[in-house]
């Protein structure tokens, strides 16, 4: 579990470094990188999505600060962008919670498709639909953010 939680965060901190890319880049960079580490994990991201929900109280504790953990670093990440540098703090929370969640239900939608049996070809069509939308969800979020008035 620990090690498929280093995965999902070296993808923030891969996001993190200086860059001149735009939102809609940076976006695509990110659902490319999560859907790469899905692809690959599949295995144990499985396991942390059917525990998250269905496991011993203590194990979904832990997954749950973990995902805490992950939406703390994506909040400090996106404050450094105007205009949510202005914002107040639970309103930066409030949208980095909304990110993740739209990750996390990402996650899920891409371990169904591999779940699937499907052939080589529909997979990848099927995982292109889910990063379609994962993207299409979170740019959804920052048509909204520079008419957010933080209060």
């Amino acid at each position: 579990m620990a090690e498929s939680f280093r995965k999902l965060h070296g993808i923030l901190l891969d996001l993190t470094g200086p860059t001149a890319a735009s939102p809609t880049e940076i976006i695509g960079a990110g659902i490319g990188a999560l859907r790469e580490v899905v692809t690959q994990d599949h295995a144990h991201l499985g396991f942390i999505a059917r525990q998250r929900a269905a496991s011993h109280p203590i194990l979904r504790r832990e997954i749950r600060a973990q995902i805490r953990l992950n939406t703390s670093q994506l909040a400090t990440y996106i404050a450094r962008f105007e205009p949510i540098r202005s914002w107040r703090v639970r309103d930066v929370e409030m949208l980095a919670t909304l990110l993740m969640s739209t990750i996390v239900n990402g996650i899920d939608s891409m371990l169904e498709v591999l779940t699937l049996g499907l052939d080589a070809n529909s997979t990848e069509r099927e995982l292109d639909d889910v990063t379609t939308a994962m993207q299409r969800q979170i740019l959804y979020l920052f048509v909204g953010v520079p008419g957010w008035r933080s209060h």
